[in-house]
């Protein structure tokens, strides 16, 4: 729903842009992947989570993780993280899933 509803309220900008993720700012560009990392940064410093310990990329892992323990099918945990088989993920994600530090 959210996805939607931002792609529906940014459509008007996006004219000379075919990217998801565009500037507020004008000419309303593509935004670079050092912007999309500073904006994951700071939604996860405003929500308590220590960015000295854990970066923006930690959120791949962290999100397969979850997925893992609450018993989603290994199939849809590949194909959302975009790995190819399931020794990726055990070698380089599969991690423990921290509540509090």
């Amino acid at each position: 729903h959210c996805l939607r509803t931002y792609i529906s309220k940014t459509e008007f900008l996006k004219r000379d842009c075919n990217q998801l993720f565009i500037s507020f700012h004008k000419p309303h560009c593509a935004v670079s992947k050092d912007t999309i990392y500073r904006w994951i940064r700071n939604a996860m410093f405003e929500a308590g989570i220590d960015t000295t310990l854990f970066s923006p990329h930690s959120t791949r892992s962290a999100f397969t993780s979850a997925a893992k323990r609450d018993n989603f099918p290994m199939e849809d945990i590949l194909s959302s993280a975009g790995l190819s088989n399931s020794k990726t993920f055990h070698k380089l994600f599969d991690k423990v899933i921290v509540a509090d530090i």
